[in-house]
């Protein structure tokens, strides 16, 4: 059986966010979009957990992950909504506009990295009340 996280158990920002997919590929790998080989090939977790890592999808507000996204940086929520492009935000919005979703956004606790600053920009524009966030922390033993 593998264990990988399944789009279909997330329910917040339907079809806004495809949870399957973030478009980075080490971080696909934890949503099976890239193939593990070796002992771990039928358990990605198990091989990001033996690596120290733990990781799942949550839902939050944009506003959230702005402010997850200022402590990374030591920095404040208006801040890093300054540093989006609006081509980037608006590209984002058009693209949820004819129904085709936005990858998955991250917030790498581990490794203090964040990807979808411009999506979570989108969603904030659109009313979009919560998102899809593929979180990753340290596993603890």
């Amino acid at each position: 059986m593998i264990s990988c996280i399944s789009p279909k158990k997330v329910a917040c920002g339907t079809n806004k966010f495809d949870a399957s997919i973030t478009g980075v590929p080490y971080y696909d790998a934890m949503l099976c979009k890239e193939k593990i080989v070796g002992k771990y090939k039928d358990d990605p977790k198990g091989y990001f957990r033996s690596k120290g890592i733990e990781f799942g999808i949550q839902c939050i507000t944009p506003e959230e992950y702005f402010i997850e996204v200022a402590k990374f940086h030591t920095t404040h929520p208006e801040f890093e909504k300054l540093k989006v492009m609006r081509s980037y935000v608006e590209d984002y919005k058009d693209r949820v506009l004819k129904c085709s979703p936005m990858p998955l956004p991250i917030l790498d606790y581990k490794d203090r990295v964040q990807e979808g600053r411009h999506r979570a920009m989108a969603a904030l524009e659109l009313g979009i009340q919560k998102m899809p966030v593929l979180v990753i922390r340290r596993y603890k033993k």
